[in-house]
């Protein structure tokens, strides 16, 4: 629990956690309760939502959602306005992983990794912003990839959407800005998730993986700090 003096930046704000129900989704649901935030955990495993929802107490929320389909989007956005009145934070964390060599990467590949990790980002990303600009304040937080900014070979679909939404994150933040909204993208390098621990092959010893909380930790301080890229652990800055 945070200490009576510690700062509660987010307190009494809404946050939407899209991918909410697990890895670094769950970390920081877990740590936005912490600052009494009102969470909505937002996910398409609509049991783990409810499950996580019912531990972080009575200001959370569960909401089943799919992010490969817009009109769901459009739908989670306009029910956490209908409840809350407004939406301060939406955090876009789900996310799916391709690995394998290129020329065997199927169209089916493609459309999957693209449709989630990328019009998925889209479409939550356009439905809160345009809630947000109507408010006049508000934060869209789209969690990419260091393989956003440095592509490694072997994960072609997977780089392709993470660099496509560090660049619709970094284009819109400019535009956003005169209407009092904020955009972030988040470049984390590994992370202990489902998703990582699912390769056939393990992370170098030079870029070891990171706790979830940990994660969470870096990502609600570049939040704090308004910063447009929030890249860690240190290797990953270097």
């Amino acid at each position: 629990a945070v200490s009576e003096k510690a700062p509660r930046f987010f307190e009494n704000k809404v946050a939407v956690v899209i991918g909410g129900a697990s890895g670094i989704g769950a970390a920081l649901c877990r740590l936005l309760a912490e600052e009494h935030a009102t969470v909505v955990v937002a996910d398409l495993n609509i049991q783990s939502a409810q499950e996580l929802a019912q531990e972080l107490g009575d200001t959370a929320g569960a909401f089943q959602v799919d992010v490969a389909v817009p009109e769901s989007v459009q739908t989670l956005i306009e029910n956490c306005v209908a409840a809350h009145g407004a939406i301060h934070l939406v955090i876009n964390s789900a996310g799916v992983l391709a690995a394998g060599s290129a020329r065997d990467f199927t169209d089916a590949d493609w459309s999957r990794v693209l449709g989630i990790n990328l019009h998925g980002v889209a479409s939550a990303t356009m439905a809160a912003y345009r809630v947000m600009v109507d408010q006049g304040f508000g934060h869209v937080v789209n969690v990419a990839s260091l393989s956003g900014l440095n592509a490694p070979p072997f994960f072609l679909p997977y780089v392709t959407s993470k660099y496509a939404v560090v660049g619709m994150s970094i284009a819109l933040r400019a535009e956003a800005a005169p209407h009092g909204v904020k955009v972030s993208v988040v470049c984390p390098g590994n992370v202990a998730t489902p998703m990582i621990s699912g390769l056939a092959s393990k992370p170098s010893w030079l870029s070891p993986t990171i706790a979830p909380e940990r994660a969470a930790r870096e990502i609600l301080r570049g939040i704090r700090l308004n910063k447009p890229v929030i890249v860690f652990p240190a290797y990953a800055r270097i």
